[in-house]
């Protein structure tokens, strides 16, 4: 299970919470969801709502959220990815290993300021 699937689960969690709290709206849910960090993707597969209706309503609303959580989780898993580095792991591992995308393992490589994505250690 990778990190989109437990979000995802987790957002599962919360539309269930909501239901029981009389909030069945699902345009209300998907604000919720996203007012508590969860990205627009997940909201969209959750709410059937088009990411980009909610993301128009949020700029046009001027609506603001608290992304500490969802930047702590990054920075958690940035850390992660460069102890992997450390330890020899290659890029391909690094994603098998944490359930991400090769891609955001490069993110991650420039956010930590391995510019060579060969010689991981090398910097």
């Amino acid at each position: 299970m990778d990190s989109y699937d437990v979000r995802k689960q987790s957002g599962e969690q919360v539309i269930n919470r909501l239901i029981t709290q009389s909030i069945t709206d699902s345009f209300k849910q998907a604000l919720i969801l996203w007012q508590e960090g969860y990205s627009l993707r997940i909201i969209q597969d959750l709410t059937g709502i088009h990411r980009s209706k909610i993301s128009r309503y949020v700029n046009e609303h001027d609506l603001s959220r608290d992304d500490d959580k969802r930047t702590q989780n990054r920075k958690n898993r940035v850390y992660q990815c460069e102890k992997l580095v450390k330890m020899g792991f290659s890029r391909q591992e690094i994603a098998s290993e944490m359930g991400i995308n090769p891609r955001t393992v490069d993110s991650y490589f420039k956010e930590i300021g391995l510019k060579d994505k060969t010689n991981f250690n090398k910097n």
